[in-house]
C-alpha cells in the first residue's frame, strides 16, 4: 500500500533532531516545576489560567530585575570604596616568637618515702603514733582536689594543721618536703643540643595539681629560694629545641 504525503512528512518531522528553542522551553518548564524559588512553579502549572500565569511571570521577571539592580549597586559601591589589604611582611621568622612555658607535674603528688621521713622528724604529742599521722598526711590531697575522699575531713585537717603549726611550718613548706624535687622527676634535659641537669632550667611552681616543675615561667615567689632566683628571659624558638 502506498504511503500518503502526510504520513511521510510526519515521519520526517519525527526523525528531525529537536530544535534549540524546544530544548530551552522544556528545560525552563522543568526548572519552574522543580525549583524551590517562590512563584516559578505557578508559571508552569497548566491548570491555571493564562492570565494568572502571565501575572506570575511578570512578577518573577520584576524580582529578577530588582535583584540585578541591587547587585549592580553593591558592586559599584565596593568598586568605589575598596577594602585594601596590605601584607606587611610575607615572612615572619620563627625566632621572633617567644619560647612557650613548659610545666611538668608528677602524677604522685606525695612521695611515701619523703612523707615518712617528714613524719619521723616531726614533734608530735605523746598520744599520737607516727603511723597514724602518716595515714593522716594523705588528707593533704584535699588541698588540691577538694572532696576527693567523699566525706567530711575538716576535723582531721584541723588536727593535722595544729601539729604543723606546732612545728612552725606552713602548708607550702610541708608540700615541698613531701613532694619530689625537679631533679628527681626529670633526670636529664637537652637545651639547644646541650645535655644538662633539669634542675638548671626547671623550678618548682604551684598549680592545681600540686607542686610541679616549670621552665620559662614566672613561678610563685614562695616556691623559689634565693639560690635559684634568676631573671626570666624570653628565648626564641629558632634552633631552640628542648628535650626531656
Amino acid at each position: 500500500m502506498r504511503k500518503t504525503k502526510a504520513q511521510i512528512r510526519s515521519k520526517a518531522a519525527a526523525a528531525e533532531p529537536p530544535k534549540l528553542w524546544s530544548i530551552l522551553k522544556k528545560q525552563a518548564a522543568e526548572f519552574c516545576r522543580e525549583t524551590g524559588l517562590h512563584g516559578y512553579k505557578y508559571i508552569s502549572q497548566t491548570q491555571r489560567s493564562k492570565t494568572e500565569r502571565i501575572v506570575w511571570a511578570l512578577m518573577v521577571f520584576t524580582s529578577l530585575c530588582c535583584a540585578v539592580v541591587l547587585m549592580k549597586m553593591t558592586w559599584n559601591y565596593y568598586a568605589t570604596h575598596p577594602t585594601l589589604t596590605v601584607i606587611e611582611s610575607t615572612h615572619h621568622g620563627i625566632w621572633n616568637y617567644p619560647f612557650p612555658a613548659i610545666t611538668v607535674c608528677n602524677i604522685n603528688r606525695m612521695s611515701y618515702n619523703l612523707t615518712k621521713e617528714f613524719v619521723d622528724n616531726l614533734e608530735i604529742p605523746a598520744n599520737v603514733s607516727k603511723q597514724f599521722l602518716l595515714q593522716e598526711m594523705r588528707l593533704l590531697n584535699e588541698l588540691v582536689v577538694p572532696g576527693v575522699f567523699g566525706y567530711d575531713v575538716r576535723r582531721n585537717l584541723t588536727y593535722l594543721q595544729d601539729i604543723i603549726d606546732h612545728n612552725d611550718l606552713s602548708i607550702l613548706d610541708v608540700m615541698k618536703m613531701i613532694t619530689g624535687n625537679c631533679s628527681s622527676l626529670l633526670v636529664t634535659c637537652k637545651w639547644k643540643g646541650v645535655l644538662s641537669p633539669c634542675d638548671k632550667y626547671f623550678r618548682q611552681s604551684i598549680s592545681r595539681d600540686g607542686l610541679c616543675c616549670s621552665f620559662n615561667y614566672y613561678t610563685s615567689p614562695g616556691t623559689i629560694t634565693d639560690k635559684y632566683k634568676f631573671a626570666l628571659k624570653f628565648v626564641s624558638l629558632y634552633r631552640s629545641r628542648f628535650t626531656i
